[in-house]
């Protein structure tokens, strides 16, 4: 069974059929129904400490506001200025205190974890991006390949907004005893973040219950942690009587394995995908080609461009992140490889490293 919606450039495979989609859709215009849930947040954007509530109910969706539309122009700045014009601005400013909150306790309990502190917002600008924008044409002749401004302000409103509701949701399903999919991280090692039907930390987000819930039409781990919640939300205490999942039940142990499985085969698939389209836009721009490319461990690089990693072995005794250019002279579409050369290790000052990636359930268009 199709788990997760399959991504790939410029298209995707849903999880869900097309007129379930569009019927649970957050669209401009529509009345949809949802799980949703209510926390108070101050004036300054702190959250307080009143109970959160979670309800199921039809909900107006007056406006849609697009990342692309707005990433840009949403800034500290234009927040603060009166003559800005922004959709929505004094609640904007308010969102963006309440990100900067969140993010700001996340990180104390990181540091207790023995984590580095992230900073919030746009990385450094030497860092290698790591999001990507692909476009490509009908006839497939012409591969565009743009990175995805990560760090935004609208971004980190998105993403610690969904961070506070799969911790909220997963704590309350913790404690009313109900089983769910929940997402782990702890320790160091191949397996240190994994899906579990009990709940546990997740050290990497500094919190300590976290369950994906706020993407059931892209992925089904969020889609049964609703069954559960709603389950919750009609019955209360007496949620375990009546949920589809009840405590130690094998068959939602088994869901969890299986959701991994899927979620890593996909993502795999993804990444192999991705690589042809980094291996043919380089083909288009015509070779021999020469480009920059950052040396990560053990002689393998990544371009600075484009997410494409190849191995350059002179480069292996290098720092990591050294910068280097290199000649990219072949290229096999079929074995999914590239053949190239170093010309010159360069040393520009203090280069920064790839941010660390944060288990964030971000939303999709669906």
């Amino acid at each position: 069974q199709r788990m997760s919606t399959a991504y790939f450039p410029g298209n995707k495979i849903t999880m869900l059929p097309e007129s379930f989609i569009h019927y649970f859709s957050l669209d401009q215009g529509k009345v949809c129904p949802a799980v949703s849930l209510y926390v108070e947040i101050s004036a300054q954007g702190e959250l307080l400490d009143q109970l959160p509530e979670t309800k199921i109910e039809l909900v107006p969706i007056e406006t849609n506001l697009r990342l692309d539309d707005l990433e840009e122009s949403v800034n500290e700045e234009s927040l603060m200025d009166p003559a800005a014009g922004l959709p929505y601005q004094k609640e904007l400013s308010i969102l963006w205190n309440l990100a900067k909150f969140l993010h700001s306790k996340r990180q104390e309990q990181r540091e207790k974890n023995g984590l580095r502190v992230e900073q919030l917002g746009i990385s450094d600008t030497n860092a290698l991006a790591r999001d990507f924008n692909f476009h490509i044409s009908a006839d497939q002749s012409v591969v565009e390949i743009e990175p995805r401004l990560r760090g935004s302000i609208l971004d980190s409103i998105v993403a610690e907004c969904m961070i506070l509701c799969n911790r909220i949701w997963g704590q309350q399903l913790a404690e009313h005893g109900l089983p769910a999919l929940f997402r782990t991280q702890k320790g160091w090692g191949p397996q240190r973040t994994r899906m579990q039907t009990t709940p546990g930390p997740h050290e990497g987000l500094g919190l300590d219950f976290y369950a994906w819930c706020t993407s059931p039409l892209r992925r089904y781990s969020d889609l049964l942690n609703q069954w559960q919640l709603i389950a919750l939300v009609r019955n209360g205490v007496t949620a375990k009587m009546v949920a589809p999942f009840s405590p130690k039940d094998a068959t939602l142990m088994g869901i969890a394995a299986d959701f991994e499985n899927v979620y890593q085969h996909y993502g795999e698939h993804q990444d192999r995908i991705e690589k042809y389209w980094c291996l043919r836009w380089l083909s288009q721009q015509g070779l021999p080609k020469l480009i920059h490319a950052r040396h990560l461990k053990e002689g393998m690089s990544r371009l600075e461009p484009i997410p494409l990693h190849l191995p350059i072995p002179e480069l292996a005794n290098q720092a990591r992140m050294a910068r280097a250019k290199i000649e990219v002279m072949d290229i096999d579409l079929l074995q999914l490889t590239a053949a190239a050369r170093l010309v010159e290790i360069e040393s520009p000052p203090d280069l920064g490293e790839p941010a660390a990636s944060n288990e964030i359930a971000m939303g999709s268009s669906e």
